[in-house]
Formats: structure tokens, sequence, C-alpha cells
């Protein structure tokens, strides 16, 4: 309908794939630009990547210039406050449903997504997206309720298998986002958030962190850290009550991480350096690990046990005030109490990758 230059918009079809429904407001004339008023935009299914995709810059006689939608360009369009609806979304690796947000689209090449929700699984994802179509600045806020851990760490930062359970928290980051590389390489911002019986299978487990460079190269044979590897693991004692982490990130690369974690028998407080385009980490793990382990294998799993344990070195906690420091920052430690040893395992390498756990000591 045209009246007045306002037309106002009914169509169905088929866009990206996808069974599109489009009401909506456009002012102006019939020829581009074309200004979108106000609008409704439902969809049964919203592919996040494609979109994506299709949104890359094209850089033509150093002129940023918009790729187009089949034969619509991008450029040619802004909109003030068109409302999307969709009942099932994709983005990276990430299935979700009931997604609705608010979107704008200047003349400048300014998208935002105000107010976005939808579900996964049992939880939710709410927050603010923007992107800049020109320079390709990024920036999003979340707010996460009871999400898979591991789903949002992978889609966000690529981190697969580390963290698992139900996490609740905020996210705030900003960076260049032309591809994945080039936002892993400018991230910043800060991310908090809380783990409900969580999983931690690598950096959190014993059985993983026994595997340390120091322990295999100083004398220890492989059949005697494989015997104690196959004794611990089925402590499970990468299970934590709960896991909480603090992690502020510049320039790609997250200098000061904060993870604290509260387990039956094992409690871990880990800190240090993490590069999100390399996913190179630079940590300490300390622990806070119960005796109790050692008594739960018959008489020959624990002497086996404890005369390996025996043999790991140690450093002293008295001639170090950065150590004592961060252990007491483990849930639940309390120094004098015999019934637990302390230990100190440091991180360098790829944590995507395998051997990057370089040593174990006991802290005396």
């Amino acid at each position: 309908v045209f009246k007045d230059r306002i037309i106002e918009i009914s169509t169905k079809g088929d866009v990206l794939g996808n069974d599109i429904l489009f009401d909506g407001v456009m002012k102006n004339k019939l020829s581009p630009p074309y200004h979108i008023e106000k609008g409704v935009l439902k969809t049964k299914n919203l592919d996040l990547n494609r979109i994506v995709n299709k949104l890359k810059i094209a850089e033509v006689d150093n002129v940023s210039t918009f790729e187009s939608f089949e034969e619509f360009d991008l450029s040619d369009i802004n909109f003030n406050n068109l409302k999307l609806i969709a009942d099932s979304i994709q983005l990276r690796n990430i299935n979700a449903t009931e997604f609705q947000a608010n979107t704008s689209l200047n003349q400048q090449g300014k998208f935002d997504m105000k107010d976005f929700i939808f579900n996964i699984a049992h939880g939710s994802l709410k927050g603010n997206y923007g992107y800049d179509l020109k320079s390709a600045e990024m920036d999003l806020d979340l707010k996460a309720e009871s999400i898979d851990a591991n789903d949002i760490s992978w889609a966000l930062f690529d981190l697969n298998n580390q963290i698992y359970g139900d996490l609740t928290g905020k996210i705030n980051l900003t960076c260049n986002g032309t591809n994945f590389q080039s936002c892993m390489q400018t991230l910043s911002g800060n991310t908090k958030f809380k783990v409900e019986d969580g999983r931690m299978p690598k950096l959190g487990s014993l059985e993983y962190l026994l595997k340390a460079g120091n322990l295999v190269k100083g004398g220890f044979t492989g059949l005697s850290i494989s015997s104690i590897v196959d004794l611990v693991t089925p402590l499970k004692t990468g299970d934590f009550s709960e896991i909480n982490g603090n992690v502020r990130i510049k320039d790609g690369v997250a200098r000061n991480v904060e993870i604290s974690t509260r387990g039956k028998d094992l409690s871990l407080f880990l800190w240090g350096t993490y590069n999100f385009s390399t996913s190179i980490a630079d940590m300490q793990v300390f622990g806070y690990l119960s005796r109790k382990i050692t008594n739960m294998f018959g008489v020959i799993g624990n002497l086996s046990m404890n005369t390996i344990f025996n043999l790991i070195p140690g450093v002293d906690l008295s001639k170090d005030s950065e150590i004592l420091d961060k252990i007491n920052k483990i849930p639940g430690i309390e120094l004098s109490n015999k019934g637990f040893r302390k230990f100190l395992a440091e991180i360098q390498g790829n944590i995507n990758g395998e051997d990057y756990v370089t040593s174990f000591r006991w802290v005396n």
C-alpha cells in the first residue's frame, strides 16, 4: 500500500533458505536508499552463521562497501526498529530456540541488536550486540543463565572440552570482527561466571596434572605414571560442586585469569595468562588434595600411590610469599590441616593440545 510516501509491506518468501514473514512500514520513495521505519521479521529458522558470512566487508580502492544478499545491496537499506523473531537459530556451534531481538541499521553501517534473548536447553542468553559494517568493530554484552559451559566457551573462544556444567554469568567483549581470528587477536573485555556441579577434565583433574613434564622426565617410569593415573581416574577429581571465574582480557590476552573450584577431595585456584588467538596458557594451578584418596585402593594400591607421591619434589611455602598468597585463595583451605596435601602445577603451552603441564610439586 502506497500513501503519502509511506509504504506498508507484508510479504512471505524464501530468503536465505528460510520461510520469512515480514510486516513493516517503509518511508520515502521506491528507490534506494530504502528506509524501514518499523517492522517485524518472523522466521522458523534463523541461520546467523550464514548471515554473518554475508555481512563481510569487501575493500575496493580503500573504500568499505557491503556484500549483497544475492542481488540485494545492504548499503541500500537502513532501518530504525525491526523486530526479529525466530523459532530456532544457529550461531557457531550453538542451536537455540525462541529468539527475539530489536534491531537497527543506520546509513553509516552501524548494526545494533538490542535486548535479544534466546533459550538453550534449560537456560537462556540475554544481551546486546553491535557491529560496524565499515570498521568491523564488534561489541557484545551477554547475561547467561544456566547454559552449558562447554557450548558457550566453544562458541565464543574456541575452547572445547575444558569446562562443563550449568554456567551463569556476565560477558562483556569487544573486538575487530572481520573474522574469528581477527576477533581473538583484538579481544578485550571481562567475563565473570559461576558453574554449578561443574567439571574440568584437564586443568582441574589430578590424573591429568600428574602427567607433568618434570615427573615424566624426572626418574618416574611411564609405567609408574600410568599406574598412578589409572588409580586416580575413578575418583573423578575433576568434578566440582562449584567453579567460579573472573577473567579480564586486553588485546587478545587474558592477563588476569582467576578461577577457583570447590570439590569433595580436591579444590583449586588457577591463576595466570591465556592468549586467545594462539591458545597458549601460562598458568599456575594451586591445589588442596585430601589424603583420604590414598586410603581407598587396598594395601597394594595405597602403597603404590604413597610411594610415588613421596617421590614427587616439593617447594618450600615459607620461602615464597607469592605462593602463600595464591594458596590462600583455594576455597576452604586450612593451612594447618594435616589431612590435606597442597600442590602447585605449572601450565605452559596450547591447552587445546597435550603435554602442556610442565611441572607438579608438593607445597611444604
